[in-house]
């Protein structure tokens, strides 16, 4: 009953937000490109060599969002991974598909064809509610929307076709049984597992314990690698980011045995994207190094650096706080230092502010999250 209830709350999730398809344990069987011997003994996503292809954990509060949270991180992991840029991290919108694309009272979606793919997070901020009306996107969410183009759910999954689509796919839906009645997770802090990761903060630790069956309601995750090791009872465990927040497990993320909570049934779902669907703005964010205290009349010289998903050259402006703003300069390389130089010519505090935008046109907003504060004092 619990697998069913995951199979029909994920597909209406995933079949009315992009292309979808079903592989059953048959398909599975016949399609299983899955060879063990071919298999590394260790791969994770958010260290391939010491580079980073997924995205921070978030938190989706009180609201029962687990999947979506587990849909929109794998969406924003293979993001990274199609456009060849570890650097930056998307950071996509729960809200949306929360509040446009989830249709409660028929446990439907009502955009099937036309809006495949969510928003910026900027355009429609997460706010850990089903009763969020659509209309509280932003006025230019169209601008900010981020296509997907197929997801297929695989049910039944031995362990080798489950790591060789992690290695072909990027990270991937998956479910541990961990959870018990609803109202228990909210008011007890999501029973003992929950406990459990608030215990165990290091990317060595890994969950290997059983909960009794009334304990075992299904909870979403995002599975971004293994690591097998003879040492542990099942031969290993799963690697996976959660969606508790960042001080849950190690940065939000944990392990768990192979086999255990119900990874043993192996239901997973993967998400694709097409670099050509969307072309980024240079959100990589900019860096602004230069004096923060310095005097008046006196030209100075800034450092500043961003990077274009894309890796498509970049132009920049600024806005000095005084009155004045750059025009476009450049353009310039993604990635490449560029040196800009003011002078202001009165005491006071300045915020120095960027935009960015690519040779194809995409702008990014004004970033004061990245302001450097001036103090000028004249002598």
């Amino acid at each position: 009953m619990v697998r069913k209830q995951v199979f029909v709350a994920f597909t209406a999730i995933m079949f009315l937000l992009t292309n979808f398809s079903i592989l059953s344990v048959g398909d599975i069987a016949r399609n299983d490109d899955g060879d063990d011997s071919s298999l590394p003994s260790y791969w994770n996503w958010k260290d391939m060599n010491g580079v980073d292809w997924t995205t921070p954990a978030k938190d989706q509060g009180r609201a029962p969002s687990c999947d979506i949270f587990a849909t929109v991180g794998a969406l924003e992991s293979v993001i990274k991974i199609r456009e060849g840029c570890a650097e930056f991290n998307p950071d996509l919108s729960e809200q949306y598909i929360v509040s446009c694309v989830i249709d409660l009272k028929n446990h439907s979606c009502n955009y099937l064809k036309n809006m495949n793919g969510t928003v910026f997070e900027s355009s429609f901020p997460y706010k850990a509610s089903f009763f969020v009306p659509c209309s509280w996107k932003s006025s230019d969410w169209q601008k900010y929307f981020v296509p997907s183009s197929s997801v297929t759910l695989a049910m039944g999954s031995n362990e080798e076709f489950i790591k060789t689509k992690l290695m072909q796919h990027g990270p991937l839906l998956f479910w541990v049984y961990c959870l018990g009645p609803l109202w228990k997770n909210i008011f007890l802090g999501r029973g003992y597992f929950g406990m459990w990761g608030r215990n165990h903060n290091s990317p060595n630790d890994y969950f290997s314990g059983k909960l009794p069956k009334i304990m075992q309601g299904y909870h979403a995750v995002l599975l971004v690698g293994w690591k097998d090791d003879e040492t542990i009872e099942n031969g290993g465990y799963w690697i996976c980011k959660n969606c508790w927040g960042t001080n849950w497990g190690y940065g939000g993320f944990f392990n768990i045995e192979y086999d255990k909570l119900g990874t043993e049934l192996g239901d997973i779902g993967w998400i694709d994207y097409d670099p050509d669907d969307f072309n980024w703005p240079p959100i990589g964010k900019p860096i602004l190094n230069g004096s923060t205290y310095m005097e008046a009349n006196i030209e100075y010289e800034f450092n500043f650096s961003s990077i274009d998903p894309e890796g498509d050259q970049v132009y920049y402006k600024f806005s000095w706080d005084d009155g004045s703003e750059s025009d476009w300069l450049g353009p310039f390389e993604s990635g490449g230092v560029v040196t800009v130089k003011h002078t202001w010519n009165k005491k006071g505090s300045y915020n120095v502010k960027a935009k960015a935008r690519n040779e194809n046109g995409p702008e990014s907003d004004w970033m004061p999250e990245n302001k450097n504060t001036i103090n000028l004092n004249l002598r």
